[in-house]
C-alpha cells in the first residue's frame, strides 16, 4: 500500500514481488511485524483486524483475489 500524495488522500495497491525476509524486516522497522499469510484462516484475520501482510502468490490467488489488481481509491480518514 502507498499513498498516491502527500496528502494521503489516495491508497494505492499494487503488488510486488519481494524478498520476503528483507521485507519483514523492512515493514518491521517501520510499522511493525507485518502478517504472514499462508493459509485461509490467516486472511479471514487479516480481513478482519486489516493491517501489514506478507502473502504468498499461491494464497493470495486462493484466499485473497481481489489482492491480485492494482487498486486505487479515495483513502479512508
Amino acid at each position: 500500500m502507498g499513498w498516491h500524495d502527500d496528502g494521503h488522500k489516495k491508497e494505492i495497491r499494487r503488488l510486488r514481488l519481494v524478498k520476503p525476509l528483507a521485507a519483514i524486516k523492512m515493514c518491521t522497522e517501520v510499522y511493525g511485524r507485518p502478517m504472514l499469510i499462508h493459509e485461509e484462516l490467516d486472511a479471514l484475520v487479516f480481513r478482519i483486524f486489516d493491517g501489514h501482510a506478507i502473502v504468498g502468490e499461491d494464497a493470495c490467488i486462493a484466499h485473497l483475489p481481489e489482492f491480485m489488481e492494482n487498486f486505487i481509491v479515495p483513502a479512508q480518514q
